[in-house]
C-alpha cells in the first residue's frame, strides 16, 4: 500500500487495499481485523497496528476505511516510507452477520460482479475516477508485471 505523504495531510492510493479485498473475494474469504504497517522515512520508527471492524467482510470500501482509521489515528507526522496491511481472524464470506441498516449483501454482490468484470476484461476496466487523477497510480501499474515492464 502506498502513501503520499504530506506535512499535515496524507493521500491514500486505494489500489492496494482493492487488490487485496479482490484476493479475499476470490479465496471466499471475509476477515474481522485489519492490521496495519507503518515505517517512517530512516527505517527506525512506526507502528504495527490492528483494528477490529464490526463485522467480518470482504467489502473494498469496509477494509478501506479501516485501515484508514488505523492510520489516522497511529501517523504522528513523520514522513512514511513503507506501509503493509493485512486481514486476520478469517472466516468463509458465506458466513455474514446480516445489518438492517445497510446491505451487504447487495454490497459483496456487486463486487462480485466488478472482480468478474475486471478477469475478463483488464484491471482497468472498471476504475474509480481518483485513479484518473495524477495521484492514481492504477493505469501506470495495470501495464507492468510485477511492478516492471515487461
Amino acid at each position: 500500500m502506498s502513501f503520499d505523504v504530506e506535512p499535515g495531510r496524507f493521500r491514500v492510493s486505494f489500489f492496494p487495499v482493492s487488490r487485496f479485498s479482490h484476493f479475499l473475494v476470490e479465496q471466499r474469504k471475509a476477515g474481522k481485523t485489519v492490521n496495519v504497517y507503518v515505517r517512517d522515512s530512516d527505517m527506525t520508527h512506526g507502528f504495527a497496528r490492528s483494528f477490529s471492524l464490526p463485522t467480518h467482510t470482504n467489502i473494498t470500501m469496509e477494509i478501506f476505511n479501516g485501515v484508514l482509521h488505523v492510520f489516522r489515528k497511529f501517523w504522528y507526522g513523520s514522513p512514511v516510507r513503507a506501509v503493509g496491511m493485512g486481514v486476520t481472524n478469517l472466516v468463509d464470506d458465506s458466513v455474514m452477520q446480516l445489518d438492517l441498516f445497510s446491505d451487504k449483501v447487495r454490497k459483496r454482490e456487486l463486487g462480485y460482479t466488478m472482480d468478474k468484470i475486471r478477469a475478463k476484461y483488464g484491471a482497468t476496466s472498471l476504475m474509480r475516477c481518483a485513479s484518473l487523477t495524477k495521484a492514481g497510480i492504477l493505469p501506470e501499474r495495470a501495464s507492468k508485471i510485477g511492478g516492471h515492464y515487461a
